[in-house]
């Protein structure tokens, strides 16, 4: 019995899910992260260093993980991994949305100034991808 999935035309399909999920995601996430319009994110007016702590990344990227953890736990429990409504969702569109390359540059930038609160934000990063694992874990659970 062969695999579905394995045929040169569903290999294609597979990778131009991932691509193009990737693309949107990456995409949104570009958007709700953009550093000079406020209006998409948390902005601190002071003098302190709260204002150099990426939050709407942080942000962005536990939602990411959420939905992730969400939908693997509930829609696309029983399906393959390489089926590619799951590709497309979860590999492309959510791993770009939550792309931790963009919180690396938003950690690095902050580390040339004050490594201290470079560490506290990748800790922060993830500890957040820890509780909204888990909280995404629980509502799944509590659903079943």
């Amino acid at each position: 019995m062969s695999n579905p999935y394995m045929t040169p035309r569903a290999i294609l399909a597979g990778v131009l899910a991932v691509g193009l999920g990737g693309f949107l995601g990456s995409l949104l996430r570009v958007w709700l992260t953009q550093p000079g319009d406020r209006s998409h994110g948390v902005g601190f007016q002071t003098s302190s260093v709260l204002h150099m702590v990426p939050w709407s990344l942080l942000g962005v990227n536990a939602l990411g993980v959420a939905l992730a953890v969400y939908l693997l736990r509930r829609l696309f429990s029983h399906q393959s991994f390489l089926d590619p409504t799951r590709l497309f969702l979860v590999t492309g569109f959510l791993g770009g949305l939550t792309s931790y390359s963009g919180l690396l540059v938003s950690v690095y930038a902050i580390w040339q100034v004050r490594p201290s609160l470079a560490i506290s934000v990748g800790l922060g990063a993830i500890l957040s991808g820890v509780i909204a694992g888990r909280v995404a874990l629980a509502l799944a659970g509590r659903r079943s």
